[in-house]
């Protein structure tokens, strides 16, 4: 099938007309864009489904035995009617819709923003104290006596920081 999917038709084993194929289960495995599906076959001993698309994927199915059908009491659903005639998804046309890729990107990009942000605001946060305590320092060295107070010149460490101001 063109959409990626296989269908599975119940058959009894008295039916040579093959009335019974009224319902099918439909299940999708291959990508539904490039899965178009080249090849279904059973393996030579009946117990194994292998399908190939175009997508690349061969997948492989376990067929069990009525025998062990019964045994196991496998709850299967009931097969769907009508499933050829549902219409399949539409497709999304506008142009400014972004991709599954462009959202992904979009969001790994709006993380990363956000660390950055948080990274700064805690950087910033630290300066703001550092600065706090500086002005402590100030007014502390202002409240010492004169002949043990220390200069400006004496509390700046390095000259070069004023130049890159």
């Amino acid at each position: 099938m063109s959409s990626g999917s296989i269908r599975i038709y119940p058959l009894q084993p008295d039916d040579p007309g093959l009335t019974s194929m009224q319902a099918c289960w439909s299940l999708s495995v291959h990508n539904n864009q490039y899965g178009l599906l080249r090849h279904v076959r059973c393996s030579h001993d009946d117990l194994f489904v292998l399908t190939a698309a175009d997508d690349g994927n061969i997948l492989s199915f376990y067929l069990r035995r009525p025998e062990e059908l019964q045994r196991h009491q496998a709850q299967v659903p009931s097969p769907r009617a009508g499933v050829e005639a549902e219409a399949l998804a539409p497709d999304i046309q506008d142009p400014a819709a972004y991709s599954i890729k462009t959202a992904k990107q979009k969001l790994e990009e709006d993380i990363l923003r956000q660390k950055a942000e948080l990274v700064v605001a805690g950087k910033q946060r630290r300066l703001a104290e550092l600065q706090e305590k500086f002005q402590q320092v100030l007014m502390d060295n202002q409240n010492l006596p004169e002949h043990v107070r220390l200069t400006p010149e004496e509390l700046q460490l390095d000259p070069v920081f004023n130049e890159l101001a």
